[in-house]
């Protein structure tokens, strides 16, 4: 998986769980799953910079996610062709 992807699927998974603790136990079990990369260190560093503000700083605090930088659809567009990766993972 890309990284930016991953990225943003962890900034995802937060708004959809209870707990940041939890969003991280999620995010590691469907990279280890699904990533071809799965198990690779900087998949893991990925995901605890997005959940655990690993190596990040503080932004402005949102609703749900608090200091944690939010990561869009919109904002995936621009810095991914989504597109393209949606047509090859239909693929598959």
């Amino acid at each position: 998986i890309h990284g930016y992807l991953r990225q943003y699927w962890a900034n995802n998974i937060m708004e959809w769980t209870r707990s940041p603790e939890e969003a991280f136990s999620f995010a590691i079990r469907l990279n280890d799953r699904y990533s071809l990369d799965g198990g690779d260190p900087s998949g893991y560093t990925g995901i605890a910079m997005v959940i655990g503000g690993l190596y990040g700083h503080p932004w402005k605090p949102k609703d749900v996610l608090g200091k944690v930088k939010k990561m869009t659809y919109t904002g995936a567009r621009l810095k991914f062709d989504i597109h393209a990766y949606e047509e090859k993972v239909k693929n598959l």
